[in-house]
């Protein structure tokens, strides 16, 4: 892909030199909280060519780390303390337009079709690196569109890693449309994590800095290490994160979802076995693989549900039970690497058809069962109402009448069921 934007010789100190200059030109001070911190900023226009990128921002990782072992580059070559070489920033441009491409039709529409004015200020740091809105700057500079920017400048230095934490949840609050993959934020999550991994309170922050709750953010973490199992399975088509984009516009996320609650489903069912785990995970992979397309579910998230239903759990359990041990396996995806066992496309095809037919063998059992389920579920809610109402105050007449009620509606359906 080529570009046509090139990114001007301007250095650092020109770009410091000129933030401070129209900081002191502005009185009006915003100020952000985050993690116990004041984070004082300044609304400031900037040449669209004076920003820098932020050469370290997840959502090219992947990218930037083909880029540099297509052409042969130090593996820092991306690294925030590479900002200001001009050769980078124009390398990363095309990356980061490239993103910014498949969003084309509804950029074009938004900012030359309708001439929309930017509506949300790019976060910048006092060397003038662009905290977010990488993507929209691209754009806008590819295409000659806004030649000043509009920018919240934070006017005291602080750690790198902590103005990119404020500012990922300031976009957030702001419901800033940063157009972000779910694995996005995971990355960011991560890529900070020290080698003891994070205390309590951390991992907090770092959720509530992604939006979510800390249950969510776990359940995303986990998603994710098995996302990179997948990708070490052995299919041709799914090598990174960015080749989910082929699942949908939520890169994955559902039948990711439906594995990870598969997964730790079958790790709390007694007697179950990596042997028994690696078959269904190989199953999950092919389905995702394939989407579902040669099976009789419509996604892949349906055909997931039933490769690991309780049922087909105890089955596997069943049939493997004079094999030995049967302890509980821990989870531990970011250790285990799943290969992907030689089953030819015909076997797994064979395989949904079973769990298919399965699935309709449950339906009818449970559609003949819930009539009997139901009317242990009334016994049971009037066992309690016996309990906790029935005392010297109840209106006995009333619960007399209720009650003869009750014993014909019983005996209606006694009668309907010796009929049968």
């Amino acid at each position: 892909m080529t570009t046509s934007y090139r990114i001007e010789t301007i250095s650092p100190n020109e770009v410091s030199d000129l933030i401070q200059e129209k900081l002191d030109q502005t009185a009006t001070e915003d100020l952000r909280r985050w993690n116990n911190k004041e984070y004082r900023l300044k609304r400031i226009r900037l040449p669209a060519h004076a920003l820098y990128y932020n050469l370290e921002n997840v959502r090219t990782e992947e990218e930037c780390e083909q880029y540099i072992e297509e052409n042969n580059l130090s593996k820092d070559h991306f690294e925030i303390k590479n900002f200001s070489n001009i050769s980078t920033q124009q390398q990363y441009h095309r990356i980061i337009y490239a993103e910014a491409l498949e969003k084309k039709a509804e950029y074009v529409n938004k900012f030359i079709t309708l001439k929309e004015m930017q509506t949300e200020a790019i976060y910048v740091n006092l060397d003038g690196i662009a905290m977010n809105g990488n993507t929209r700057l691209s754009f806008w500079r590819e295409n000659g569109i806004f030649p000043e920017i509009e920018c919240l400048v934070y006017i005291e230095r602080h750690l790198f890693a902590d103005l990119l934490e404020v500012t990922n949840y300031q976009d957030s609050l702001d419901d800033i449309d940063q157009e972000y993959a779910w694995y996005n934020k995971v990355k960011q999550v991560l890529k900070n994590q020290p080698d003891e991994g994070y205390s309590s309170d951390d991992f907090k922050r770092k959720a509530q800095g992604a939006a979510m709750s800390e249950k969510q953010l776990q359940e995303q973490i986990t998603q994710y290490y098995l996302a990179k199992e997948f990708f070490s399975a052995g299919y041709d088509n799914y090598k990174r994160f960015k080749d989910l984009r082929s699942i949908g516009k939520g890169y994955g996320a559902q039948a990711l979802k439906g594995l990870r609650e598969g997964v730790e489903k079958a790790n709390k069912t007694r007697g179950i076995t990596g042997e028994i785990i690696n078959k269904l995970k190989e199953e999950s992979w092919w389905v995702i693989n394939d989407q579902a397309s040669s099976t009789e579910y419509r996604d892949a998230y349906r055909a997931i549900q039933a490769i690991w239903k309780d049922s087909n759990i105890r089955r596997l359990i069943t049939e493997t039970s004079n094999t030995g041990d049967f302890g509980i396996l821990e989870d531990s995806p970011e250790e285990e690497v799943i290969p992907r066992v030689e089953r030819t496309d015909e076997d797994f095809r064979e395989k949904f058809k079973e769990y298919s037919v399965r699935d309709e063998i449950d339906r009818a059992e449970s559609a003949s069962l819930a009539f009997a389920e139901l009317l242990k579920d009334y016994a049971q809610k009037i066992q309690k109402a016996v309990d906790s109402h029935i005392n010297a105050s109840t209106d006995t007449e009333s619960a007399k009448e209720a009650q003869d009620i009750l014993e014909q509606a019983v005996s209606n359906s006694r009668e309907k069921v010796d009929q049968l």
